[in-house]
């Protein structure tokens, strides 16, 4: 640990910081007095720049009835979607195309495959780092559909989709996992890359909900959710 000075509203204190990405002002044995100044001149504080969250609420219909949504054609190899999470920008290019799979990378080097727009459990995956109890951890495995049941498209309808999966990763864990994904609703959502109407697909399985908010008019995925945060577009 190490002493530090900070400004904590309108009066200057010394504290100590623990090392790690949070910052903590320890306990004081001592009184604070106005007679301990800072070691040095402060900068005024700015507010901190936070990344801008996706406000959605359940009171904002679509501007307009959404007609059906047929599923979008699939991507050609060297197009990038262009999207933020926690603050950071990220750029995931299509590598490969076979068949009905599309296999991403990003500018940070996370590779996947995932079947195309279909909401499915990701196939495939190296060099993405999920973050677990505050620690990267390297989890390259891969999955495989045992069964599917329905279908979602065309968007609109109320079908829904069920899978079954099994996988494995390189730390010798395995799994077997169900999601089931249906349509809830048409919302108006507001992105970097502008406002959109879209559709609002929700998938629950043992590990948590996960959501797809897709425009019909850019035939895109506008916004993503899963436990580890929310993926924006930021380019149409």
């Amino acid at each position: 640990m190490s002493g530090f000075d900070v400004l904590v509203v309108g009066v200057i204190i010394t504290g100590t910081v623990v090392t790690g990405s949070l910052f903590y002002i320890q306990s004081i044995e001592q009184p604070i007095s106005e007679e301990m100044p800072a070691a040095r001149v402060l900068k005024v504080l700015e507010k901190p720049a936070f990344p801008r969250e996706l406000v959605i609420s359940e009171d904002i219909p679509a501007s307009r009835q959404l007609g059906p949504m047929q599923k979008p054609v699939l991507p050609e190899v060297g197009d990038e979607r262009h999207t933020v999470r926690d603050g950071k920008n990220i750029v995931y290019k299509v590598v490969r195309v076979e068949g009905d799979k599309v296999s991403w990378r990003s500018n940070s080097s996370c590779e996947f495959t995932e079947i195309h727009m279909a909401f499915a459990p990701v196939l495939q995956w190296s060099g993405c780092l999920p973050w677990e109890d505050g620690t990267p951890r390297i989890h390259d495995g891969k999955q495989v559909i045992d069964k599917l049941k329905g279908d979602i498209w065309p968007l609109g309808k109320k079908g829904k989709i069920d899978y079954s999966v099994s996988g494995g990763n390189i730390n010798g864990e395995s799994w077997k996992e169900k999601r089931k994904c249906h349509l809830r609703k048409s919302v108006r959502i507001k992105v970097p890359a502008g406002e959109f109407d879209t559709y609002k697909v929700r998938c629950n399985q043992s590990g948590g909900s996960l959501i797809w908010w897709i425009s019909p008019k850019l035939e895109k995925i506008i916004a993503f959710r899963d436990k580890y945060g929310l993926t924006q577009l930021t380019k149409p």
